[in-house]
């Protein structure tokens, strides 16, 4: 459907933004199987993508952009766009559902930086 909005075939740029959504996924659940405890930056690298921003604003934009015009899905400013909503959906995330993550023994970026804090 998008791409007939789109009048061309979106489905390649569609397809790896899930699979990079996808993956993401997969390496946060590789961690908790794992018991893994990345580092902050660790952390954050691969939960920026697992919020899912990329997949749902680049799903909405297809259908609410008429020919959405390559060049601006290419540049740096739609990426650091995508990061910015990215980082600010997953803290409030993490800051939101820490107590029911603590429970199920999911690090999450509170419990990550808790573990960093230098015992006396």
């Amino acid at each position: 459907m998008a791409s007939a909005v789109q009048n061309c075939d979106v489905t390649k740029h569609l397809d790896e933004t899930w699979l990079h959504y996808m993956m993401s996924a997969a390496t946060e659940a590789k961690w908790q199987r794992n018991q893994y405890v990345p580092t902050v930056e660790e952390y954050m690298t691969e939960a920026l993508t697992s919020y899912g921003m990329g997949p749902i604003i680049l799903t909405s934009l297809y259908f609410v952009q008429k020919k959405l015009l390559k060049h601006i899905l290419n540049d740096p400013e739609y990426s650091e766009l995508l990061r910015l909503m990215g980082t600010c959906g997953r803290l409030l995330n993490d800051t939101q559902g820490f107590e029911r993550e603590s429970r199920d023994g999911k690090l999450n970026i509170i419990s990550l930086l808790v573990l960093q804090i230098p015992c006396p």
